[in-house]
């Protein structure tokens, strides 16, 4: 399938994200990092059929403790 190597590729990126990156930043990675024209349309689209998911957050900032994962190395 076509979506086989852009999909092994984004699981790369997401998983050196700590799991954090969504579409938009795995689209810019892949754009800087390959220089192979992407569509953040593709990358989401993969992204959902290879249950790949960023993280949301909220938009009044906050959320329960079960949803909050910070990267190592950030201050609070």
């Amino acid at each position: 399938m076509a979506d086989a190597k852009p999909a092994a590729r984004m699981r790369e990126v997401h998983q050196e994200s700590d799991g954090t990156y969504g579409a938009p930043r795995i689209t810019a990675e892949l754009r800087e990092t390959s220089g192979e024209a992407v569509n953040h349309k593709r990358v989401a689209r993969i992204m959902r059929a290879s249950g790949i998911e960023g993280v949301r957050y909220c938009a009044a900032g906050t959320a329960p403790p079960s949803q909050i994962r910070l990267r190592p190395g950030l201050r609070t």
